[in-house]
């Protein structure tokens, strides 16, 4: 958890029951926060005190990645499967789950483009997505994409590891996580930051991005990805940087060691009563 004025950053006491993995997308109402593992649990938390309220192992998502509350509903970007998945709320409980939307017949079931984050934006549900491989790793997939899921059509292309769509003010903003930066896909700016993009999300004082450590991809393009199969250096380092949301300039970087982001939401007061640990 971080101040708005990045100042200090510190860890949040949470149950003990909550899968022993690192968590993906995260999504809030106004009494309850929802979030995936890396094994595609979906978590619920009580939003005033983070007890944990539940817990539901996947039926139908595979890889679930990003998540997001829409019209009384959740969406998982179900990314083994290359489909939406949509599950329907009971009480704030999941209580059965379908797919919704997949990106094509003949790739349903298989990580093909692997498909990563949602928004609602100007009224249409959109999806991002690396574009399928054209080698082994994923670091040869550079047709990185954002599509309609109601139309199908693809809204934007030619990006390099793309996640975290964010609909903020009328604009429509993605990270290229491959080429570390921002771009406002609206207003054509650009904020170029070091180190692997993924997780951003607008606050009282601008815009916020987290970076995370990337394994150097090609020394003459400056690619970098996350994942260590595809070899290389060790690039950037791991920080929340606030970007100035007219200018797109960075004004301020708080850096976090070697901790790894996937995605960012502001809260509101209530943090304030969370519970956290003492680094001290």
């Amino acid at each position: 958890m971080l101040d708005e004025n990045l100042s200090e950053y510190r860890y949040l006491q949470l149950s003990k029951d909550l899968p022993p993995v690192g968590m993906t997308g995260i999504t809030m109402s106004e009494e309850r926060i929802m979030a995936a593992s890396q094994e595609g649990v979906v978590v619920t938390l009580d939003k005033k005190t983070l007890a944990l309220l539940g817990q539901r192992s996947p039926q139908i998502s595979k890889d679930t990645h990003s998540i997001l509350l829409h019209d009384g509903k959740l969406y998982a970007v179900a990314t083994g499967l290359n489909a939406v998945v949509v599950m329907n709320l009971k009480k704030g409980e999941i209580s059965s789950e379908r797919i919704h939307w997949m990106l094509g017949k003949e790739s349903f079931g298989r990580d093909e483009d692997h498909l990563n984050s949602i928004c609602f934006h100007d009224g249409n549900l959109l999806v991002s997505g690396f574009g399928p491989k054209s080698e082994k790793l994923w670091s040869s997939a550079q047709n990185g994409f954002v599509v309609d899921i109601a139309s199908g059509q693809k809204l934007h292309e030619g990006f390099f590891q793309p996640h975290t769509l964010t609909s903020y003010n009328g604009s429509l903003l993605i990270c290229e996580s491959g080429k570390s930066r921002v771009l406002d896909l609206s207003r054509g700016k650009v904020a170029n930051l070091d180190g692997y993009v993924r997780g951003l999300c607008e606050g009282p004082e601008g815009l916020y991005a987290a970076v995370s450590k990337g394994r150097t991809v090609s020394r003459s393009t400056g690619l970098i990805t996350t994942n260590p199969d595809d070899g290389g250096n060790f690039q950037g380092h791991s920080a929340i940087y606030l970007i100035d949301r007219d200018t797109f300039d960075v004004r301020k970087v708080l850096e976090t060691g070697d901790l790894e982001f996937y995605d960012l939401v502001i809260v509101g007061d209530e943090a304030l009563s969370w519970p956290v640990h003492d680094c001290s």
